[in-house]
């Protein structure tokens, strides 16, 4: 199969908003990294304020990014086929950027996770659909 010589910009799913309304709990995840408990008015979590104080980080100065996150269409939400997944996005202070590219973030629970970048977006993990012909897909 020979590489095209053009890709289409990528159709990205439907924003659902920052997280699910009701999240499920398993034994093996009692606690899910991406769901936070959400503050009326402000843009991050109360774990992730929690984590920057345990940490003596100055909440003024950190840079505030939005990740990505693709819905799971078994557990979440129906996914229609042929369709971009929906996503949910939400704001996550930066903790240190790589000499690589690699993004450090406080994620909605508070935890340090590294996320990748895809699209001209950051994601929590791999998006499905935006990977073709061997390279990432670029937004028009």
């Amino acid at each position: 199969m020979t590489k095209p010589k053009w890709v289409k910009a990528p159709k990205f799913g439907v924003l659902l908003g920052r997280q699910p309304n009701l999240v499920r709990i398993t034994p093996s995840k009692p606690y899910p990294v991406w769901c936070g408990t959400i503050v009326e008015g402000d843009n991050l979590t109360a774990q992730q304020r929690l984590a920057i104080g345990t940490r003596g980080l100055n909440p003024d100065k950190l840079e505030i990014v939005t990740v990505h996150r693709q819905a799971d269409c078994y557990n979440e939400v129906v996914c229609p086929l042929n369709t971009p997944r929906p996503e949910y996005a939400f704001d996550c202070p930066v903790l240190s950027r790589g000499a690589d590219g690699r993004v450090k973030v406080l994620a909605p629970r508070g935890e340090a996770k590294f996320v990748v970048e895809a699209a001209g977006r950051l994601w929590a993990s791999k998006p499905t659909g935006l990977y073709r012909y061997g390279e990432w897909v670029r937004a028009a």
